[in-house]
């Protein structure tokens, strides 16, 4: 019974899409071993030359991949075999599989893609120094780049980016930075108020331990004043009451 439920509990559209996942985390170890051993020397599609060995670990085909991303996407091209994985787990992961499909949920995540992507590549032209002989954000951020900077400064540009990357990033994922800066803002207000509390109750039992202190340091005058103001017995008086003492010894000692 139980290997039944193991083998047998895919329908046909989930075992597609299953395989799906398993051949997009392939191709992601496959472009990850491609970028990470890329090799300027290796012939590739932007630089044709005769080598004797191939350096990249994913031989000819991977120098050529690992060229192509670096050329379109420049340094961000290390982030693909992450994105892939994502995507895929994102629209092939189906535990119950529903034919119903929100098309308006899905042109936003697809647009949201696009507006993330764009928008990275070009910040990261603007604002990272090139990548080998490639531009830092690709021939896709290079050219979005430059063209929004025959219209506006390099601060607006930089603006203009960062307001597509945010609004990308709710569109892909439906995260919502208000909740973020409401849950930042509520945060600081928490440790403000304790920091603020601390500090009133640390005074305060600072001011009731000096209290204490000048109640005791009080007493304590209070008590060398009564001492030194008690009345002392004249000399006579107390020679008179030891000389009647020995006598009256003296006495009873004969009786």
């Amino acid at each position: 019974m139980a290997t039944k439920k193991i083998i047998n509990h895919l329908n046909g559209a989930q075992k597609l899409f299953e395989v799906g996942i398993i051949i997009s985390l392939l191709i992601a170890v496959f472009i990850a071993i491609s970028l990470f051993s890329f090799s300027p020397s290796d012939p590739s599609w932007s630089q044709q030359q005769w080598v004797a060995q191939i350096d990249n670990a994913g031989g000819r085909a991977g120098a050529w991949i690992a060229d192509v991303l670096f050329y379109a996407f420049g340094v961000l091209a290390y982030g693909i075999p992450l994105i892939i994985p994502f995507l895929a787990w994102m629209f092939f992961w189906k535990p119950q599989f529903d034919l119903d499909i929100d098309y308006l949920n899905l042109t936003l995540r697809i647009v949201g893609f696009f507006f993330t992507v764009f928008s990275t590549e070009g910040l990261a032209s603007l604002n990272f120094d090139d990548f080998h002989y490639y531009p830092s954000g690709g021939l896709i951020g290079d050219v979005i780049s430059q063209s929004m900077l025959g219209f506006f400064s390099l601060l607006a540009v930089n603006l203009i980016l960062l307001t597509f990357l945010i609004s990308g990033t709710t569109l892909l994922l439906g995260f919502s930075w208000l909740r973020l800066v409401d849950g930042l803002g509520e945060t600081a207000i928490f440790i403000a108020s304790y920091l603020w509390n601390f500090s009133k109750r640390e005074k305060k039992n600072k001011a009731d331990k000096e209290d204490k202190n000048k109640d005791k340091l009080k007493s304590k005058t209070n008590e060398k004043i009564d001492s030194t103001k008690k009345p002392k017995k004249p000399f006579f008086l107390t020679r008179f009451k030891k000389k009647h003492k020995t006598t009256k010894d003296t006495s009873n000692e004969k009786l």
